[in-house]
This record gives structure tokens, sequence and C-alpha cells, in this order.
């Protein structure tokens, strides 16, 4: 999470000197008051700029200012080959092994292998058709399911306070980065990662990865927010004139004075 620093002495400041109402903060060693707007990113009109990848056509979106979610249907994935060739391999020799296994000298074992393989193989046909990959990403949950069809290996469900970062990664399928098939990776704080959608091409994967770092570093800002909420200081009007000891009228510094910083009672 980041910190947010005073400009002036680069001082930490803690929730007690900001006021989140007004987007400003007191330094507790300088005194200097500042907007903390830069240094959380402009978190109040952040949706307008976040879109540097386009979206690709095969992504269905849906998202709000805390809410991102994804999906796809597997028939127009990248990797649908890899599912086809999978089938093959698996249709093959499990009509082999039932030709095989339903003849009057062969061991039942390899008549049910035969009928495994052949189910196996229609099983990745019905999903690579009927399924579709939903990701969906709010400031607590982060969520992966794989449906209306269970495969194994695309479900996942984690909190989004666990994660560091995302990231794509190639399968070194192919020598060019750009033409390689890529998953996308969300790496845990305290190490390991977690796989969320494989079989990507490059401009899927880059965008899956740059929207989900959006959204974890709005997260991380929300949350700094939140944290300051529970105790704030307000800025007070100031006047542009002031009155000396002696009585003559003389104008403000640009200075504030700290003693113009007051507590706000809640």
């Amino acid at each position: 999470m980041s910190q947010i620093t005073c400009p002036n002495c680069n001082t930490p400041i803690k929730a007690e000197h900001i006021n989140v109402h007004k987007l400003v903060a007191v330094c507790p060693k300088c005194s200097r008051v500042f907007s903390i707007e830069p240094q959380i990113g402009g978190a109040v009109n952040y949706l307008s700029k976040h879109d540097k990848v386009k979206r690709p056509e095969i992504f269905e979106v849906e998202e709000s200012h805390d809410r991102f979610q994804v999906s796809y249907p597997w028939r127009k994935g990248a990797d649908r080959w890899l599912m086809v060739v999978l089938g093959i391999f698996l249709f093959i020799p499990g009509v082999l092994f039932s030709l095989i296994g339903f003849s009057d000298a062969a061991p039942v074992p390899l008549q049910l292998l035969g009928v495994a393989f052949v189910l196996s193989a229609l099983y990745i046909a019905l999903i690579t058709w009927s399924n579709r990959s939903i990701l969906s990403l709010n400031q607590d949950d982060l969520q992966v399911v794989g449906t209306p069809l269970y495969f194994p290996l695309v479900n996942h469900h984690c909190k989004l306070s666990e994660i560091e970062r995302f990231k794509t990664v190639p399968t070194g399928l192919n020598t060019d980065p750009e033409q390689d098939l890529h998953t996308v990776f969300a790496y845990k704080r305290k190490g390991g990662r977690v796989r969320l959608m494989a079989g990507l091409s490059f401009d899927q994967a880059l965008y899956v990865a740059q929207q989900l770092n959006y959204y974890l570093e709005q997260a991380e800002r929300e949350s700094i927010l939140d944290e300051a909420e529970g105790e704030t200081l307000e800025v007070t009007s100031t006047p542009s004139i002031r009155l000396e000891a002696d009585g003559e009228i003389a104008p403000l510094s640009d200075e504030i004075p700290p003693q113009q910083i007051a507590r706000q009672s809640r």
C-alpha cells in the first residue's frame, strides 16, 4: 500500500492528519497544508483514463468504479485448437481400446479404459463449445469460474488483499511472445501465484492484466481513504488580511500558520 507523504519535508502522514472529505492533509512536522489528491492518483475521477489497451472483441466486460467482470466463450479462445488436439488425442486411442476391449479375448478393464477415453474426448468437445470463463473482481474478492460445465484448474477464489500484482506469462509454445499463448497469474504478497486465465493471445492477456492491476490499485487507494475516516482534520477558512499588534492591517503570508488547523470533533 502506498504511503502519503508531505511534499515539503517528506514526512509520512497518518490518518489523523488527513481530511478525506476535502482531500487535504497537514504535516505534523512542518505544518504544511497540502492536497493529497495527486498522491492517491485522482481517485475521485479515475474511471475516465484507465483504458490504455483496447478491449479485444472476444471479451464481454461489465465494470463500475469498484467492480470489474470479464468473460469469453471457450469456442472463440486463442487456445481452442489445443482443446481440439487434446480431444483427438483421447478419442483415437479410446476407439481403439474399445474395439479391442469388446473382442471375446480382451480383458474387461481394457473395455472400460476405452470407454473412459471416448467419454473424456466427448466431454472436452462439449465444454469447448458450451463453456465460458468468467472473472469477477470487487473491492474484497477475486473469483474465476468456468461455466456451465466443470473443468479442473479453472475455478479459483481469493481475497484481493492477498494479491500484490497481476502479470501475464507466455507458455513458451512460440519463440515470439506476441504470437505465443499467455496465462494471467495473480501473484500473492506472501509468495506463490494463482492461475486465473490461460490460453489467451498476447493482446487479450495484456488487457486482462492491465485492468486487474488498475482495479487493484484503486482498491488500495480506497483502503487508504477508509483508514483515514476515523480521525480527520478540517482546514478553517482563511481571511486575506490580518491585524497586527499595533493595529495596522497587513496581508497574510503564503504560509498558513499551524494554529489555523483545528481538529474536527466527531
